[in-house]
Parts: structure tokens; C-alpha cells; sequence
């Protein structure tokens, strides 16, 4: 969580929790176009709350439960006004609330602020670490009034807000899952739409392991996006029919999730060529790759591999650190075998991938983007696509359709 006017990524509740954990002491802002909240923290513990969809819920629980005249409630709040004291500790000093009243009113203000904060998918969090002055015996403890024990329970809420969230925004989706570090921790799935696959664990994994924060696999009978949520401790996934739109789902998804919609792009790659390194055999294979290079800034490399994921031959810009890239290869090449539909067995190859028979997969990585799929040689070869960041998505699948027809053609 970043400090003092630092904005974060980090979905707000997210960070409140993490904050608790740290018994931190301060400010909270999260906001976004059309929303606002602040939470004050006091060691940890939520002192107090408010958000712009339900400013009033103290003094509309005081009116409504205890029983408060409105005009005795407004001239509290003018005197807090002049004061500057404490609403809380002021109706206790002029004795309009009992302990108990203040305590229920001020927790059901914070519930509701904090139900809204974890209902707006797409705000940022700022967090002003500061010392904040209020009475020890009208504070509440995060994991309380979210209503659970620990931790778990309120990411299981969060999660939950976050796909019914999805949801609306994706009324094309057949299934939503999130997934955190013990498993699932909410799922969502429209009647005929489906169910979420065994492996999605192991596309998650992908993603911690190799520091990445979205994933795309598509064939004919659909496809399936992946997204990290917040800070990155949990994953969000997405089963579309073959008919979606996947940039809008990919777009819904990120804000959702409060990842940014626009990554950061890398730096230009210098106008200084490429190298070109070839396998006998597979000479022709690469004018393709390196027409597209010529003629597309946003293109860095193109790579051809063998099962086992043996380097064939590339073509690449000169940009430092461009082949350290290549151990993720295993693994493209492994989640390339997944079939989408589990109901149908495994497929011996993937000779029809090219036209999404199977499936080709989209991975979003710092500052690339990574397009994958697997050409129907005599022995099938993996033809794996690095972009620029900067590069529209729609870009990328056009290339690696292009590219593997090309390359097909080539090797004729």
C-alpha cells in the first residue's frame, strides 16, 4: 500500500485489510469518478467511516432506532461544527445517546461505508499515515464488521462483490470464479453456461510464477480469461462463448479488478534492426516474421519452438533482456495443452490451433504482451509472438493468425 499521497492499484477493501493487519494508524481515501469514501484507522481498528452513497446512515440510525429528534441531532452536529469534538463523544456529553446507542449507530455508518468500498470495483486507494485522535472504546474491529472470523471471510466477501460486480458489467459471461492463495473463494455460473475448469489453479499459478497479471485462452468452443485482483493475492476468471467480445471482457475485467485498463508501456524499441537466428530447413520459414518486424514498431520477437520447447529459430529486436524471456515457452507450451472443454478428451495435438481449433493463448507480462499457439508441421511447432505492451490486443491475435498462416504457407 503506498504512503502519503501515494495512489495504489490495490483494491480498497484489499487494502483496509491489510492495513488492519498492520495496526496501522491514518486515512483511507478510495475514489473513483463516481464514488468516495473515507476510513479512519486507530491501531488497527476502524474508528470511523463514510462514503458519498450513504453519508447520513449515523443520523438516520439515531433518528430511526433510538428515537433522536432530528433537531437535537442537528444542533450536535452544529456544535461539532464549532467544537471541532467528536460526534460520538459529544452526544455522550450532552447525554442525548446512551454508550450502547452511539456504538450501534457509529458501527452501522462504518458497515455501510465499508459495503459501498467494497462494492466499487475499479476505485484507488491512498492511504495518509497520520496520527488520528478518537475515544478507544468507540472503535470496531475490521474482521467484526465485516461479520466474519479472520482473514478468509473477507476476501470470500470481497470476492463475491467483485464477480456479482463482473456480472452485471459481462451479462456474456457463462461462469466467474476468484481464486485466492487457499482456493476458491467465489464462483458464479449461468444456467447451460458451463462450469469453470479443474486446471484454472495451474493458470493461476502461471501468473505468480512468472510475475504476470492477465491471461487469454481461446479456441472455437470459447475462451477463457484470467485476470490478478487488487494486490495480487487472489485471480479473477472469466468463461466467454466463442461469440464475445474479448477485448470489451478483457477491459471489464481489469477495471473490475482494479488493475489498470492501460498498462504501462515499455520504452520504443531502438530502430537498429533484428536479429535473425534460423534452423536449416526453417530458412523461409522466418521472411514472415521478419517482414512483420519491418513493418510493425509494436512487434519485438517471434520465436519457433519444438515440443520440449527447444528454440528453432527467432527473429528479435536487439532490446536487452529480450531472451530471458524464453524458460516462459515451457510453460505457454504446457497451458497450450489444456483443452477448454473437459467434457471432451485430451487432444493428441494441435494441428488446428491456427484457427483456434484447440486453442492460442494471450499472456500479459510487465511490459509485453505474449501470443502462443501451436503450428500442424509434420512435427508440430509452437510459434510464440512478443509485443509491446503499448500494442492493442486486437493487434496481437491479428499477427499470430497472420503469422502462422504465413508460416504454414512457407514451409509448403
Amino acid at each position: 500500500m503506498d504512503g502519503e499521497g501515494g495512489g495504489d492499484s490495490v483494491a480498497p477493501l484489499s487494502a483496509l485489510v491489510e492495513l488492519s493487519r498492520r495496526d496501522a494508524s491514518g486515512e483511507l481515501i478510495a475514489a473513483r469518478e463516481d464514488f468516495e469514501a473515507h476510513v479512519f484507522l486507530l491501531g488497527g481498528k476502524i474508528a470511523w467511516a463514510t462514503s458519498s452513497t450513504a453519508p447520513n446512515a449515523l443520523t438516520a440510525y439515531l433518528i430511526r432506532t433510538c428515537k433522536i429528534e432530528p433537531a437535537l441531532i442537528q444542533s450536535v452536529v452544529e456544535e461539532c461544527r464549532h467544537s471541532r469534538k467528536r460526534f460520538g463523544e459529544t452526544l455522550l456529553e450532552w447525554h442525548v445517546a446512551t454508550h450502547d446507542q452511539v456504538r450501534a449507530a457509529l458501527r452501522a455508518q462504518i458497515v455501510e461505508a465499508l459495503g459501498a468500498l467494497g462494492n466499487m470495483p475499479g476505485a484507488r486507494a491512498i492511504f495518509l499515515p497520520r496520527r488520528v485522535d478518537y475515544s478507544a472504546d468507540l472503535v470496531f474491529d475490521l474482521n467484526e464488521l465485516l461479520g466474519e472470523r479472520g482473514a478468509q471471510p473477507d476476501l470470500r466477501m470481497l470476492a463475491d462483490r467483485t464477480l456479482r460486480a463482473v456480472a452485471d458489467a459481462l451479462p456474456s459471461a457463462q461462469w466467474l470464479q476468484v481464486l485466492g492463495p487457499p482456493g476458491i473463494l467465489a464462483t458464479l455460473a449461468h444456467a447451460g453456461g458451463g462450469t469453470p475448469p479443474s486446471f484454472l489453479p495451474d493458470l493461476a499459478r502461471l501468473l505468480f510464477t512468472h510475475v504476470a497479471d492477465s491471461i487469454c485462452i481461446r479456441s472455437i468452443r470459447g475462451a477463457i480469461l484470467g485476470q490478478k485482483v487488487g494486490d495480487g493475492t487472489a485471480t479473477l476468471w472469466c468463461g466467454l462463448d466463442a461469440r464475445a467480445k474479448l477485448g470489451i471482457a478483457s477491459t471489464i475485467l481489469a477495471a473490475s479488478s482494479s488493475a489498470p485498463v492501460r498498462p504501462e508501456a515499455s520504452p520504443r524499441p531502438a530502430a537498429d534492426g533484428w536479429d535473425t537466428h534460423p534452423m536449416p530447413g526453417l530458412i523461409a520459414s522466418l521472411a514472415p516474421l521478419e517482414h512483420a518486424l519491418g513493418r510493425t514498431d509494436e512487434l519485438l520477437a517471434g520465436f519457433l519452438f519444438s515440443s520440449g520447447v527447444q528454440r528453432l529459430a527467432s527473429v528479435e529486436r536487439r532490446i536487452p533482456g529480450l531472451s530471458s524471456l524464453i524458460p516462459l515457452a515451457r510453460e505457454l507450451e504446457a497451458v497450450l495443452a489444456l483443452s477448454l472443454d473437459s467434457s471432451l478428451p485430451p487432444p493428441a495435438t494441435l494441428a488446428e490451433a491456427v484457427l483456434y481449433e484447440r486453442a492460442a493463448l494471450q499472456l500479459g507480462q510487465g511490459p509485453y504482451w505474449h501470443f502462443a499457439t501451436v503450428l500442424p508441421f509434420p512435427t508440430p511447432l509452437t510459434l510464440w509472438l512478443v509485443l509491446d505492451r503499448s500494442a492493442p490486443q486486437g493487434m496481437g491475435w491479428a499477427l499470430l493468425t497472420t503469422m502462422a498462416r504465413q508460416l504454414q504457407e512457407h514451409a509448403a
